[in-house]
């Protein structure tokens, strides 16, 4: 078998992160055992920072824990936009 150059290896990496990128978007089911609670951290489209602080969250407790406490936040604060966050 012949040997990839680094230069090959990178080209096919940016190619098919190129290809993942500009593919249909898909919802991720396993974040949570609650379907709410995955529709919203899939919003990346309104609540991007959702998922965000969820990926920060899942450092030191369960994962199904994590998750779920940005659409805790939500439902505290009343919504979840960005400005409303700082207050």
């Amino acid at each position: 078998m012949e040997k990839s150059s680094e230069i090959d290896i990178k080209n096919k990496l940016v190619e098919y992160g190129e290809r993942v990128f500009n593919s249909d978007k898909q919802s991720v089911h396993w974040f949570s055992f609650e379907l709410e609670v995955n529709e919203f951290i899939n919003d990346l489209e309104n609540y991007p920072h959702a998922f965000l602080i969820a990926c920060l969250c899942d450092k030191q407790i369960k994962a199904e824990r994590a998750w779920k406490i940005p659409f805790e936040l939500r439902k505290r604060i009343g919504n979840f936009e960005f400005n409303n966050l700082s207050n």
